[in-house]
């Protein structure tokens, strides 16, 4: 759990780091954005920056086993879940192509599904450490 965390949270670090430094770039290689509308460097800059706060967020919450900051986590997936409910809604609503949805739902919406169940694990482990007394 703690590997995937820090696997997704090292991935969208890197994916909001392209958008502020690259943006044009990243815009024209990354699959489906450019069927968003016209270029706005301005704009793929401004989520960049969610992108790149909600990774550091994920991988220092991650960084010490047992001593999670599930705060800081949760924290750090509020962007990236509501992110993944957006295509959600517009795989639902927008007419999408099925190599969109699948797209879309690969790899946008699966990373964190399996993010968030990974975070309830890790919160559920924590929480019943902290009740189960130590025998010494």
């Amino acid at each position: 759990m703690h590997s995937y965390l820090k696997y997704t949270a090292l991935f969208y670090f890197l994916n909001g780091l392209a958008m502020l430094v690259l943006p044009q770039f990243w815009y024209l290689h990354t699959p489906g954005a450019a069927e968003t509308g016209p270029f706005n460097a301005h704009f793929v800059r401004d989520i960049g920056i969610a992108f790149v706060v909600s990774g550091c967020s994920l991988w220092f919450s991650m960084l010490q086993r047992g001593l999670e900051n599930t705060a800081l986590a949760w924290s750090a997936m509020a962007f990236l879940t509501g992110h993944a409910l957006l295509h959600l809604v517009e795989m639902a609503t927008m007419g999408m192509t099925t190599i969109d949805i699948l797209r879309d739902f690969a790899l946008i919406v699966l990373p964190i599904v399996f993010a968030v169940i990974c975070l309830i694990n890790i919160g559920t482990a924590l929480t019943s450490s902290r009740r189960t007394p130590s025998i010494n």
